[in-house]
């Protein structure tokens, strides 16, 4: 409540005006360096007042009350579609509840839709099981405040091209879309999202396809990814993000998380003595986890793959110290004998322990809690002691898969699917323990485990429902059949293990349609023959953990069609078919040691399919204009070790096919190799990799090279007379020292497009005393700490890509030239460096028409009499720096830095220092104000 002023004190009241209106300016001032927005007058005019109390359309200006909760039927369109501005929706709680649809395709159902319109509010709504639950599409400044958007299936709140907007003390969970529970898409810009809560979303977070936009004290929690980003979105500039609580981002570097996104290859990660991330344990001795780690799996898909902690030697003991491991593809994965593991807790993961055929194993004192799989799984195991063992909420308890003389001692198996489970596993002993309160079965046991002959022993222990006669649970339950026997083509009714018994011959249409989650489909090696090239070999779409493995399919359209999401592919021989396998809008697939040969387009196709692995398929023979591997709008898969033999094309990543892990692919006789788009060429579109093959189109990424034993002479070398050379061929780059080294002016290095990998950092060029016209033009460079370096050279540096590697050195460059008579840098783009381009003594030149990203961009120290035109610069601290330098003409350049834009020391501070010829756009500047002319309002 206001107070009274007191007319005695007026000069007290204008010291409070003033310092108002400077914290306002403050602001002001302090926003704009990240955004320039438009601001319109908020208020909303007299007009309607009105109760809501059923789905309308609002079409006229007002504040508009819901009178109680409302429930609606609508299978598509708006229950609220407002088509005015200067509205107001206030619930007070209240509610709008849709009734799906729960699918992501087309019609779609929204809670409250908003088109064309500005200055709308929602306040203190529950808006749950639409598509959507606010839409909003070519608007502005819209307010979402207050509110719980959850449960909504595509997405809970979605900005399209909608800007100047707030959405703050919001609650957003419980959305299952890959798509976001919050996004912003298209041009919206300088939107705000502020001390929102979002939880319990099954994908991600907030989505951010859009730039100029602010995330400040949001909450982001039990969610796999925090932020999401692609491309330019999100780079460290294009939007804002502080004191947000965040797990992880992907792909957004404005988003500082307290987690970080898993490495792509963990098995390359070293443990040391004291544990405190996620890697391999491959020498003997005894470890300490230090703290808790979250492998956070579903970020990453060649994590899929791989333990959170891999013990791969003998004599090992980890000792977690009470410490978990959460959200892993497997916890704690035992390669080896011998090995011991205390005190550790597993939780939310595919498999808690999991421990292969080896022997003398110890395991005591864990807790494995809500794993979709295993809590702990034994498979070939002998003689094991698992002591201390509490296994709650997950699929299976403890399962013994061919186990040997296992001892297992005081146990809690409780609140599991299965409590113990066992196939193939004989003289086993459990005591001391309990099992019950599983919901299918405490203790279960297939085939050699079932009887009272198999030698497992189930001693001072406890259980209530079981199969296993010599469990003695208080009830006993049929065993169930290992497996279904299969005789002829049929569709898989109910879930479970299916096996083929014989070949089928003369198949004319789809043979097996797997039609619940959860199934098997093991061939065992028999085929399925087909004299037509129709239907599917095996059809499973829209399926979920299913697995199809040990088959060999001829002709048929699809050998295999796959949609969904957790299928296993391995162990396929198709031939013959138009495609050998089609997976199509899907998602943690994984293909694995497939063998496809003489189909007619596609061997193996990927449409829409992310986050899954690719490893090991052999591709021969293909016919007509086939595809040996094909990926449309396919991103974020770990492709490895695949090989593509007599195919007219090798790989071929079409359309939005990005971040992508391409590594150690063979290609040979194909009539081109590797093929990209224009959308995945780009050299950030992929980690970077070596791939073996000649042939290769697009794919700047990537060095396709000849496998080592093949590979020619490195075009490295030393000159000491003029020369020309042109690279004929992509090269990988090992030594880590200097590639040419250039002497005598005149000379040119062309890489006519071929990229050049380092893999041990290093120089690719160094032009020495070349004092003609020396030149760089046409290569991609990557890996490389210091790419080029140029002294007392005149140079031409143009047309190149630079991917820097600024792991082995915390000084890496692109481009570093010092006493250079003139230098020319033009149409070069330079990525992921600590420093851009440094240039010192050059007397003259132009740097033109530069795409800079990375620490410091462009850091120029003496330059004169030098043209600097048309230059983006991105960095996190400093985009350009002028020192001393004199007599250079800046137009059309936009320099974007978190701590400065543009920076001017020395002599650069003087008036002339440069000739400021207009369009000049920076974050900030300092001490340029003497010679900035025409861009100063824009380079404040």
């Amino acid at each position: 409540m206001a107070k009274k002023v007191n007319p005695a004190k007026p000069l007290v009241i204008l010291v409070i005006v003033i310092a108002a209106a400077a914290a306002v300016l403050l602001y002001t001032q302090v926003a704009s360096r990240y955004f320039q927005g438009t601001t319109a007058p908020t208020t909303v005019p007299n007009a309607n007042f009105a109760q809501i109390s059923s789905c309308r359309e609002i079409s006229s200006a007002g504040k508009y009350y819901l009178a109680g909760s409302l429930s609606t039927q609508i299978q598509s369109g708006a229950c609220l579609n407002v088509t005015a501005s200067n509205v107001q929706i206030i619930c007070n709680g209240n509610g709008l509840y849709g009734s799906g649809p729960y699918v992501i395709v087309p019609p779609f159902t929204y809670g409250i839709l908003a088109s064309n319109v500005s200055n709308v509010s929602v306040e203190g709504c529950a808006i749950r099981n639409f598509s959507y639950g606010v839409y909003a599409r070519s608007s502005r400044l819209l307010s979402i405040s207050s509110s719980n958007v959850s449960s909504n299936y595509v997405s809970n709140i979605w900005l399209q091209n909608s800007s100047d907007s707030v959405i703050s003390s919001d609650v957003l969970s419980y959305n299952p879309s890959a798509f976001g529970s919050l996004r912003i898409n298209g041009s919206s810009t300088n939107d705000t999202v502020s001390d929102s809560r979002l939880a319990y979303n099954a994908k991600v977070g907030i989505v951010v396809n859009a730039t100029g936009n602010r995330f400040v004290n949001n909450t982001i929690r039990t969610t796999p990814v925090s932020f999401s980003c692609s491309g330019i979105n999100g780079f460290k500039h294009s939007n804002y993000a502080s004191a947000n609580i965040c797990f992880n981002s992907s792909g957004c570097s404005f988003a500082v998380c307290r987690g970080a996104n898993i490495q792509p290859n963990l098995t390359d990660v070293q443990l040391g003595k004291q544990v405190s991330s996620c890697g391999t344990i491959s020498s003997s001795g005894t470890y300490r986890l230090s703290k808790d780690i979250s492998m956070n799996y579903s970020l990453n898909s060649s994590a899929t793959e791989q333990p959170c902690i891999n013990i791969t030697a003998k004599r090992v003991t980890l000792d977690c110290l009470g410490n978990s491991i959460s959200d892993a593809s497997t916890g704690i994965n035992i390669f080896n004998s011998s090995v011991s593991v205390f005190n550790c807790n597993v939780r939310n993961s595919r498999i808690g322990i999991n421990v292969g055929s080896f022997a003398d194993i110890n395991i005591s004192g864990v807790t494995l809690r809500n794993n979709s799989g295993f809590g702990i799984s034994l498979s070939g195991t002998q003689h094991a002691i698992l002591s201390d063992i509490n296994a709650y909420g997950n699929q299976y308890g403890l399962g013994l898969s061919g186990a040997l003389y296992t001892v297992v001692n005081k146990f809690n198996f409780l609140l599991n699917r299965f409590g113990i489970y066992l196939t193939g596993s004989t003289t086993n002993t459990f005591e001391g323990g309990v099992a019950k309160n599983n919901s299918v079965a405490d203790v279960y046991a297939l085939d050699s485990a079932l009887n009272v002959s198999s030698g497992n022993l189930f001693q001072a222990s406890s259980c209530t429902v079981g199969d296993a006669p010599w469990a003695n649970c208080k009830f006993r339950i049929a065993p169930s059949l290992q497996f279904y026997p299969l005789q002829s083509c049929s569709p898989l009714v109910k879930p479970g293990t299916y096996l083929l018994m014989s070949n089928l011959v003369g198949v004319t249409s789809t043979c097996f349609n797997i039609l619940q989650n959860g199934t098997t489909l093991n061939c065992n090696g028999h085929s399925i023959i087909s004299p037509v090239q129709r239907g599917s070999g095996i059809l499973a779409a829209g399926k979920s953990d299913v697995l199809i493995e040990n088959c060999s399919i001829y002709g048929f359209r699809n050998g295999i069609y796959a949609s969904g999401s957790k299928i296993y592919i391995s162990n396929i021989v198709s031939s013959g078919a138009v495609t050998g396998i089609n997976v199509t809008g899907a998602k943690y697939i994984t293909l694995i040691n497939n063998t496809v040969n003489t189909t007619y387009n596609y061997s193996i196709y990927l449409s829409n399919v992310s986050q899954s692995l690719v490893q090991g398929n052999k591709i021969n023979n293909g016919l007509y204009s086939n595809i040996a591997l094909y990926l449309l709008d396919s991103a974020s898969n770990f492709i490895r070790n695949n090989s593509f033999v007599s195919t007219v094309t090798g790989m071929f990543l079409d359309g939005n096919s990005r971040n992508n892990t391409v590594v150690y692919n063979y290609a040979e006789r194909n009539a081109q190799d590797y093929v990209c788009s224009e959308q995945a060429s780009g050299i950030n579109s992929e980690s970077v990799g070596i791939n073996y093959g000649t042939k290769k189109y697009g794919c700047t990424w990537m060095a396709a090279v000849l496998p080592p034993s093949l590979q020619p002479a490195s075009a490295c070398t030393t000159t000491q007379a003029p020369n020309n050379f042109q690279l004929t061929s992509d090269y990988a780059y090992g030594s880590g020292s200097t590639c040419f080294t250039i002497t005598k002016p005149d000379s040119s290095i062309n890489c006519k497009g071929h990229t050049v990998i380092a893999t041990n950092g290093g120089t690719f060029a160094d032009f020495e005393n070349a004092s003609g016209a020396a030149s760089l033009s046409n290569c991609n460079l990557a890996g490389f700490t210091n790419a080029v370096l140029a002294r007392n050279s005149s140079i031409t540096i143009s047309n190149d890509t630079f991917f820097t590697n600024s792991s082995v050195s915390s000084r890496s460059t692109a481009i570093n030239v010092t006493g250079s008579q003139r230098l020319v840098v033009v149409n070069d783009t330079i990525l992921s460096s600590q420093y851009g381009i440094i240039a010192s003594n050059v007397a003259s030149g132009s740097i033109s028409d530069n795409f800079v990203d990375g620490s410091y961009t462009f850091r120029l120290t003496n330059v004169s009499n030098t043209k600097i035109n048309n230059n983006v610069a991105t960095a996190s601290k400093v985009a350009m720096s002028l020192i001393n330098s004199l007599r250079n003409s800046i137009k059309d350049n936009t320099f974007i830095g978190g701590e400065q834009g543009l920076l001017c020391s020395g002599a650069s501070t003087n008036l002339d220092a440069a000739s400021d010829l207009g369009g000049n756009k920076c974050s900030n500047s300092y001490a340029c104000s003497a010679w900035l002319g025409s861009s100063l309002p824009s380079c404040t």
